[in-house]
């Protein structure tokens, strides 16, 4: 008899990762609709609602990723890692909306939120993903804390002390390496660089930047991440009297991309 292969989720999953990997708008999309009409049909597969939740965080939909993961939330019970992380950038996106808005109270609170959410995410993983958005969430606390009233100032100087030191643990420790995506050859660099950062070693930082700019080989979208995170790193060390010095000042000329030869 002639085995017949049955279909699963992770066909229709396969397929949409390969979309998202190419990170154009189109692409996206087109990963958007093939999550959707994969979710009517295998209802209880999660990694379809986690890969929805980065493509749809990457297209910048807040209010839709907020929806998703609520529901998800109460369809599966215990979220897993990558949900946790999801919720983590969520409420990182909304600690950004209300700085922009001036309210730092709550950008304060929306930033500890995200901290925890990263924090278990860690726990749950011991991977180096979750760890540096951990550490990145408590350096912007720090930041803003310094210039929130005066009885913050001891708080701001306990969590910058504790940040700086764990991050020093991160890069010292191999485990917490560990490639398991596709695209690690570049985030691993890139996170130790944005480790770097939060320790103020911007010459190592710089370095390991530029190793992951190589891997990303001019694909737009690893370029306008890096150079996004670092923008706001540079505010929070502004905001602590800690400028970035040397090529990453300019954060928008660094991660220019490389001029494709005519």
């Amino acid at each position: 008899m002639l085995k017949t292969e049955i279909p699963t989720y992770r066909e229709p999953l396969q397929q949409a990762q390969a979309l998202r990997a190419q990170a154009d708008a189109d692409s996206l999309q087109k990963a958007v609709s093939i999550l959707l009409e994969a979710r009517k049909f295998y209802v209880d597969a999660m990694p379809l609602g986690e890969e929805l939740a980065v493509v749809l965080t990457m297209q910048d939909k807040t209010e839709a990723v907020h929806a998703l993961l609520t529901e998800m939330k109460q369809d599966y019970g215990d979220a897993t890692v990558e949900m946790l992380c999801r919720f983590g950038k969520l409420h990182k996106k909304l600690a950004d909306s209300s700085c922009m808005s001036g309210s730092a109270a709550t950008a304060i609170n929306q930033l500890e939120i995200a901290e925890k959410y990263y924090a278990e995410a860690f726990e749950n993983s011991k991977l180096f993903y979750p760890r540096i958005n951990q550490l990145t969430m408590r350096f912007l606390r720090a930041a803003l804390l310094k210039g929130f009233d005066e009885k913050s100032i001891p708080l701001y100087s306990e969590l910058l002390q504790q940040t700086r030191q764990e991050a020093q643990e991160l890069l010292q420790t191999p485990s917490l390496w560990t490639m398991t995506q596709s695209d690690d050859s570049i985030w691993v660099p890139a996170t130790m660089g944005e480790a770097h950062l939060l320790l103020g070693q911007y010459a190592q930082a710089e370095t390991s930047y530029r190793t992951a700019m190589k891997e990303a080989n001019g694909k737009k979208f690893y370029f306008d991440c890096m150079a996004a995170q670092v923008k706001m790193l540079a505010k929070a060390c502004d905001q602590l009297g800690q400028p970035i010095v040397g090529d990453l000042a300019t954060p928008d000329t660094f991660f220019t991309l490389p001029k494709v030869p005519s």
